[in-house]
């Protein structure tokens, strides 16, 4: 396999463990899950993982790994080498990044509640 790939796949990894640490931990055996409780468990698990630290810490992380994923298969379609200078952008870059993937969630957002309105 390509020293090329081998780079991609370890990001992605790196990625998946990254967003599976905010994931919030709630005891579910069969003790105190049912049907019934079901909208509480939902509840409990997206009150912990909006107020959790790492959630945030989680996003910006995914959001770094997919601005350097994203530079790096520019830099294969253009037929450069890629390399790990791909994580050498200016800050402004990831700062962009972020502020466009901010916006586009939001818009996403938005677009998801007016599918709900007739």
């Amino acid at each position: 396999m390509n020293k090329n790939w081998l780079m991609f796949i370890a990001l992605i990894l790196i990625e998946s463990v990254a967003s599976s640490i905010c994931t919030p931990k709630i005891d579910l055996n069969a003790s105190n899950f049912s049907m019934d409780n079901l909208a509480e468990l939902s509840k409990q698990m997206q009150a912990d993982m909006y107020t959790s630290p790492m959630f945030y810490l989680s996003a910006i992380v995914n959001i770094f790994f997919s601005c350097v994923m994203a530079k790096m298969a520019f830099d294969a379609i253009d037929g450069k080498k890629v390399s790990f200078d791909a994580f050498k952008m200016p800050v402004t870059t990831y700062l962009n990044y972020l502020g466009t993937s901010i916006v586009v969630g939001f818009l996403v957002g938005i677009g998801m509640l007016l599918c709900f309105l007739p």
